[in-house]
């Protein structure tokens, strides 16, 4: 065995090694990104997360266990959010260390139409997103969609929406785990425009994606950051929905965040409908509500500090 092959080995050793502490140490947030660069797909594990199947890895040539690396938001080898904020928005001459880079901070809703009653974050999301449809700025959209009749028993996933109307139908936030894998696939066999809705690490992930891939790169055109607190498991909506007597694997639909006349913006409903029944209680009334509990939350959220989606070009939180 030569010298070179002699480190070749090691350097694979070492890159089956990181993915392996990556994936077994807690740290992947199952986002998809590695399944287009490295054929490593995700799968729904026993609490109800998505994580990169490390099995995978051991057949893998080894440039694309460094193309997993590169793309993977939780692995050191590609850029941080502060190298890729620098990159992208370095020339806006203003930096918080919590931020990030940006242009400027706005507080507001949407007035036109009913875009504020039916999302969240005051519909800025979902009116953004048609403007730029109906503009011409953007071909179609990537974002989390309701599953009508899930197959696979997951009530949300990614999807692309070519019309005012399927962003419309788009809206709300989903506490619930997604992997973007097969919208990536998507991109990359049309060609277009495209606007990707995510969360931070999401959007990191693409990011890095598009710097080693020049198709992602070109089609995506415009990413919308979600100003984040940590990531969901299936578990979360289970809960709610064993509390309102749907058990587990029954739940057909949830809406997570329901507005309640009368009452301030924090103070939501939770929709549930099972077999045969359907059931309305304010989020407050279910235990693990509160989000600074941190019930059925990713591992991965522990270690990461980009709440306000350094990476996108902007970011949209609410009240």
């Amino acid at each position: 065995m030569d010298l070179r092959h002699h480190l070749s080995e090691r350097r694979r050793d070492f890159v089956v090694k990181t993915l392996k502490q990556i994936i077994d140490g807690g740290y992947c947030i199952g986002c998809g990104v590695s399944a287009p660069v490295a054929s490593i797909p995700v799968v729904l594990d026993r609490y109800g997360m998505f994580q990169a199947d490390r099995s995978s890895a051991a057949a893998l040539s080894d440039e694309a266990l460094k193309r997993a690396l590169l793309v993977c938001p939780f692995s050191n080898d590609g850029p941080n959010e502060d190298d890729l904020g620098m990159r992208l928005f370095g020339d806006s001459g203003q930096h918080d260390a919590s931020v990030g880079y940006y242009e400027s901070l706005y507080i507001g809703h949407v007035a036109e139409g009913k875009f504020r009653e039916k999302g969240t974050s005051g519909g800025i999301i979902t009116w953004m997103l048609t403007e730029l449809l109906q503009t011409g700025k953007v071909d179609a959209v990537c974002h989390v969609k309701k599953v009508d009749h899930p197959d696979d028993g997951l009530l949300f996933r990614y999807g692309i929406s070519r019309t005012p109307d399927e962003i419309i139908a788009g809206a709300k936030s989903r506490y619930y785990p997604v992997e973007i894998s097969q919208v990536l696939e998507q991109i990359r066999k049309s060609p277009g425009r495209y606007a990707v809705v995510g969360l931070p690490c999401f959007v990191k992930a693409v990011r890095r994606l598009a710097a080693v891939d020049p198709c992602i790169k070109e089609r995506v055109v415009f990413s919308v950051g979600l100003v984040c607190g940590h990531l969901k498991s299936k578990s979360f909506a289970d809960c709610f929905g064993w509390q309102a007597s749907i058990p587990p694997g029954e739940l057909k639909e949830i809406d997570f965040r329901v507005k309640l006349p009368g009452r301030a913006a924090g103070d939501y409903g939770v929709y549930l409908r099972g077999v045969g029944q359907e059931v309305m209680r304010p989020s407050r009334e279910f235990l693990g509500s509160n989000w600074g509990h941190n019930f059925f939350r990713y591992p991965a959220c522990d270690f990461c500090d980009d709440v306000f989606a350094e990476t996108a070009d902007v970011a949209i939180g609410d009240a």
